[in-house]
Order: C-alpha cells, then sequence, then structure tokens
C-alpha cells in the first residue's frame, strides 16, 4: 500500500541522513 511505500521512504532517508552524522561522532 501507498502508507507502507512512504514508511519505507521515510526509513531510507532517515537513515541516509544519519549515516553521515554517525560517522562524523565516531570520526
Amino acid at each position: 500500500s501507498l502508507a507502507i511505500l512512504a514508511y519505507n521512504m521515510k526509513r531510507a532517508i532517515a537513515v541516509v541522513g544519519v549515516a553521515p552524522i554517525l560517522r562524523a561522532i565516531r570520526a
């Protein structure tokens, strides 16, 4: 359904947005 698709997209965007922040914190 569209709701599931939108949820997956939000998760993907969140993961892509958080990854660089986690790298910066660890670095």
